[in-house]
């Protein structure tokens, strides 16, 4: 497998996960002394505001780039080993991740949630439990919609293979849901994307490039749009 990482987005959004998380903390500092030595309600409530906003963009951008393995660095590993003929794409192309092989164009859309998720056919949504409400509302432990990413994800990658296959039927992109926490519980065997934690990953492409849907000249063709991994 190959694979392209933009190391100055990935410095970047580390960047601005760590000063979120000092400003924030450094602001609350700020909020506390008006509070006391002025007794200004006021003050308080805007400088407490805004540490909650600056902590909310630190822990999204820490849990994604203020670890390690980074959430980048475990979907590469967990594909090590594929054939060369795949390519991986992490924040070059329309969508964060992107898998271009045989098994076709996927948008891995990746979550570093825990808890026990499941699929919920009657409301057409993912479901989370086994996280309290604190936790998912000051600690991003929420699942959020899945749905809507898999929605935008899709048409932005479906857009730009029109342009490509400008002179021709351009393959339809597929989505992949993939949990990063090694303590998630997936039980969404009837979800319309796959879902899947992430250590069944290189498996379940592996399965499916058994049933090829891109040819060699498709290949070759979205890998020219795509950077070079020997530029890397």
């Amino acid at each position: 497998m190959n694979v392209v990482t933009n190391q100055k987005i990935v410095k970047r959004y580390q960047t601005i996960g760590n000063f979120s998380l000092i400003g924030s903390l450094v602001i609350i500092g700020v909020g506390f002394y008006f509070l006391i030595k002025s007794n200004s309600m006021m003050w308080g409530l805007i400088t407490m505001s805004a540490s909650f906003i600056l902590s909310q963009i630190g822990i999204f951008f820490g849990n994604r780039f203020g670890v390690h393995p980074q959430m980048h660095e475990q979907i590469t590993q967990s594909l090590k080993g594929i054939e060369n003929k795949n390519l991986l794409v992490h924040y070059e192309a329309v969508v964060p991740h992107l898998l271009v092989g045989p098994s076709g164009v996927w948008a891995i859309i990746a979550y570093p949630q825990r808890g026990s998720i499941s699929y919920d056919e009657k409301k057409n949504r993912w479901t989370q439990k086994g996280v309290n409400l604190f936790t998912k509302l000051f600690m991003q432990e929420g699942l959020g919609r899945p749905d809507q990413e898999i929605k935008s994800y899709l048409k932005d990658i479906d857009k730009a293979l029109k342009k490509t296959f400008a002179d021709e039927e351009a393959p339809k992109a597929k989505a992949i849901l993939v949990f990063t926490n090694p303590k998630i519980e997936i039980s969404a065997e009837n979800a319309p994307v796959p879902t899947l934690p992430i250590k069944k990953l290189k498996d379940f492409i592996r399965q499916q490039s058994k049933h090829t849907s891109l040819s060699d000249e498709q290949l070759t063709k979205l890998k020219a749009a795509l950077p070079d991994p020997n530029d890397e």
